[in-house]
């Protein structure tokens, strides 16, 4: 482990999957991670974990630079860890979506959305009804793609910013739709019924919402998209440990008995005692690492 002001570097080595050749992690500083991009990474996310069942505690990336051709990365991580604990720590690579993980994330975005939107209206003899309010759909439509999405990143750190209004309008017009007025619609055909004149309305009704729904998708997906390649994880790695110290005050005191600013009795003998830290320099904000409760006692 090199340190270098503020950074201790750490080396990661992505085939024993470890760091620093088996070493504890740094603590109370920030470290340097450094390792190999395995040859085609342009994006290295480190997510920092006490519990993997959990939310991450501090999530960092480094994203390759244009022109950057070599084959190692260093990402800062500016979280300082506590010492004689153990964290977990993944690393996800990414590597450029080609056309065929394109066109695989859209075929199941599609299929999704499509079995979405069939199962979030009812019809009846008149009406088309809608089981949830249009904005909870749309909300519902952009955690389908979001969940869609979860193995890819764009490279301008874009993340999708929801369907458009538009679609929103389609969705709340559905429910506007007189399904007797069928025929008027969608014309009719030469010995249809109004039962199918009906089921062709509602199809072309929601084929519009689906369309536009993966047109949006496709938007998205056909831009500068990134696929997880490699994710690896360093379950509970050990940090180092860190001494903890109680500073002991030895000086002369003085302790009032009585009396007022004019007839003043004191007593003055030597003292010792010793000082709580209030924060840890490395965890807490100036004010409380700087701030310590004390105790002592006169020699006398």
């Amino acid at each position: 482990m090199v340190a270098n002001a503020q950074y201790a570097f750490v080396n990661y080595d992505f085939e024993k999957n470890w760091f620093n050749q088996g070493d504890p992690l740094p603590a109370e500083r920030y470290m340097m991670i450094s390792g190999s991009t395995l040859g085609t990474a342009d994006l290295i996310e480190v997510s920092i974990y006490r519990n993997m069942d959990k939310d991450a505690l501090y999530v960092t990336e480094w994203l390759r630079a244009p022109g950057n051709m070599e084959q190692k990365f260093d990402v800062p991580v500016n979280f300082s860890l506590r010492g004689g604990s153990s964290y977990s720590i993944t690393l996800d690579y990414f590597v450029p979506a080609g056309d065929n993980e394109r066109e695989a994330v859209l075929q199941i975005l599609e299929e999704r959305f499509s079995t979405y939107i069939e199962q979030v209206v009812e019809i009846d003899d008149r009406h088309i009804r809608l089981r949830k309010s249009p904005k909870l759909i749309m909300k519902d439509l952009e955690i389908i793609m979001e969940e869609g999405l979860s193995q890819y990143r764009n490279r301008n750190g874009l993340a999708f910013s929801g369907f458009s209004s538009i679609i929103e309008q389609q969705v709340e017009r559905l429910e506007d739709i007189k399904l007797r007025k069928a025929f008027l619609y969608v014309g009719k055909k030469p010995d249809e019924s109004v039962n199918n004149a009906k089921y062709r309305m509602v199809e072309e009704q929601l084929s519009a919402i689906k369309s536009s729904v993966i047109s949006e998708a496709s938007q998205y997906v056909n831009g500068d998209l990134l696929v997880l390649s490699f994710s690896k994880s360093v379950l509970q790695y050990p940090t180092e440990s860190t001494m903890n110290f109680l500073p002991i005050n030895v000086g002369y005191m003085g302790v009032y008995e009585e009396g007022d600013l004019k007839n003043l009795s004191y007593g003055t003998a030597p003292s010792v005692g010793i000082s709580f830290s209030l924060g840890n320099r490395a965890f807490s904000s100036p004010f409380w690492s700087n701030t310590s409760f004390s105790v002592g006692a006169l020699l006398s």
